[in-house]
């Protein structure tokens, strides 16, 4: 069985993070210094590790205090495929758990990339606008 440790993200988490390039090309420049402003601009972010492996970095922020929404971001190593069952299971247990933070939870991908989107939607999110080459997607 595999060992899910999630733990508060660091930059050294960060500097970890390898990417593939179709995955970097969703970032449109230095993913690494892209990772760093989420994580200073979160409220709370997290790294996912199974069986000591780097699977997932994470973390949501407020979209407006007023609304009421929150914005998760979420970037999945290759490792995570190798996990995939435990990361689809722990993903929705997250979003659930975001969604009694926030009514409405906002997210962004590439919109070429199908694979995104299809996960997405399975954990309940919805198309929702496309703007600057980003579709915008929203659960609740």
């Amino acid at each position: 069985m595999a060992i899910l440790q999630l733990d508060p993200m660091f930059e050294k988490d960060i500097e970890e993070v390898v990417l593939r390039d179709w995955e970097a090309l969703e970032y449109r420049g230095d993913y690494k210094e892209a990772l760093r402003h989420r994580l200073m601009e979160s409220e709370e972010a997290f790294s996912v590790r199974i069986d000591g492996k780097l699977c997932l970095l994470f973390g949501h922020f407020s979209r407006s205090l007023y609304k009421g929404s929150g914005i998760v971001w979420m970037v999945a190593t290759p490792a995570a495929e190798n996990n995939w069952i435990q990361m689809v299971k722990f993903s929705k247990f997250v979003v659930m758990k975001l969604n009694l933070i926030y009514p409405q939870v906002f997210t962004a991908t590439y919109p070429k990339n199908a694979r995104a989107i299809r996960f997405l939607e399975w954990l309940g999110f919805k198309k929702y606008s496309m703007l600057n080459d980003n579709l915008t997607m929203v659960r609740g």
